[in-house]
């Protein structure tokens, strides 16, 4: 029988960012730290990242457009409230409340990827974006827990750490797969991962929703994007380059 809390339905945005199995040579461009802080959100360190892509002669990468008609695939009761945050570990905000289920779809399982961490956050109760579903599976159980992979990453269960949390239900999606109908929403922005140029994606996806949307602490980064300060960051770069490659090198010393 459910509890009150009813069925939770959560989708972090990079979910819809493609990125290349780790086999491949463009993986390279896609091999970031990460880390939920202002540094790797804000768009200081993307143009950083932009200018690789740029030097290749790449267009920068995009999300894909499963976004646009996602909503309509999923039974979301009428009065069903929708949250949105920077971070997935905002699910745990209080006015979330309680919930009987979870499915998230996600590029990552966030069910604890050290057994060390996990059980620091048991001991402390400081959950993070890495282990919040390790909290959900000891409060409500691992079998009413859902995690699903994007398509587009077919590596994911031998590039990831195998989850903490025992028992999790952990597939790829399948657009005809029967899921419960929803009676909450959550959606994270995700923007250590997902570039700030697909923001404007990001807008569309939550205003599509079709519902009013509550903003929790950490709200969605605000991030401006210029393209004619990645050209110069670029150009710069590129420069910088040029002048290593051809400054002469200094003669060689004889060793005596």
């Amino acid at each position: 029988m459910s509890q009150p809390g009813g069925q939770l339905l959560v989708v972090d945005f990079d979910f819809f960012f493609p990125v290349p199995p780790s086999d491949t040579e463009q993986y390279g461009l896609f091999e970031w730290a990460h880390a939920e802080s202002e540094f790797f959100i804000q768009p200081g360190i993307w143009y950083s990242r932009a200018s690789s892509f740029c030097l290749q002669g790449l267009p920068l990468p995009q999300v894909n457009d499963e976004w646009e008609d996602w909503w309509p695939r999923f039974n979301i009761a009428p009065d069903a409230p929708l949250f949105i945050s920077e971070s997935n570990c905002t699910v745990l905000n209080s006015q979330v409340g309680p919930v009987d289920g979870i499915w998230l779809f996600d590029a990552h399982h966030d069910a604890g990827y050290s057994r060390e961490r996990a059980a620091q956050a048991v001991r402390t109760g400081r959950w993070t974006c890495e282990d919040w579903m390790y909290y959900y599976g000891t409060l409500i159980g691992a079998d009413r827990l859902h995690m699903r992979y994007p398509r587009h990453r077919p590596g994911a269960f031998t590039e990831e750490p195998a989850p903490q949390l025992e028992g999790l239900d952990r597939k790829f999606y399948d657009p005809d797969e029967q899921t419960p109908r929803f009676d909450k929403v959550f959606v994270c922005h995700s923007g250590a991962w997902v570039p700030p140029w697909c923001d404007p994606q990001f807008k569309q996806f939550v205003q599509r929703a079709g519902r009013p949307a509550r903003a929790l602490p950490p709200p969605p980064a605000e991030r401006e994007w210029d393209p004619d300060q990645l050209e110069t960051f670029s150009g710069a770069l590129r420069q910088v380059l040029v002048d290593a490659a051809v400054r002469p090198r200094p003669p060689a010393v004889a060793k005596r």
